[in-house]
C-alpha cells in the first residue's frame, strides 16, 4: 500500500490498533478489502487521527460520529468515500469526490478504490498500462 507521506502510514497503523483493539481478531487475521480501503482514506486525513477515536469501536467505525465533526470540505468529501467504501450507506457520486479533491486525495481516493475492489494494473513495457 502507497502513502502520501509517512504520518498517513503512522496514522493507518494506529487507526488498525484502534479498529483491532485487543482480542477483537484473531492473530495474523488481514482486515477485509473495504474496512483496509476505509482506515487508508482516513489515514489521510488530518494530522491527528485522535478525533476518529470516540468513533472507532472493536471492529466497528461510527461514520455518523466521525461525520457531526467539523472538516474542511475534502476532507468531509475524503471521509464520506471511506463510509461508502466501508459499505455504511454513505452514497457518493465520482463527480463529487474528483470535484472535491486536490491532486494529493485525487490520489488517495484512486489508491483506495484500488484496495477495496482489489484493481491492480499489469504493467507493459516502459511501464505504461
Amino acid at each position: 500500500m502507497e502513502f502520501v507521506t509517512e504520518i498517513a502510514r503512522e496514522n493507518y497503523r494506529e487507526l488498525v490498533r484502534a479498529y483491532m483493539q485487543p482480542g477483537a481478531r484473531a492473530p495474523g487475521k488481514h482486515l477485509p478489502r473495504d474496512v483496509t480501503a476505509a482506515l487508508y482514506v482516513l489515514a489521510h486525513c488530518g494530522l491527528n487521527v485522535e478525533r476518529f477515536a470516540p468513533a472507532m469501536g472493536v471492529n466497528a467505525i461510527s461514520f455518523t460520529s466521525v461525520l457531526s465533526l467539523p472538516w474542511s470540505s475534502g476532507y468531509r468529501t475524503m471521509i464520506r468515500l471511506a463510509a461508502h467504501l466501508y459499505n455504511q450507506g454513505e452514497d457518493i457520486t465520482p463527480w463529487e469526490i474528483f470535484n472535491n479533491l486536490d491532486e494529493v486525495n485525487t490520489q488517495v481516493a484512486l489508491n483506495a478504490l484500488r484496495i477495496a475492489y482489489d484493481l491492480s494494473y499489469p504493467r507493459t513495457k516502459g511501464g505504461q498500462p
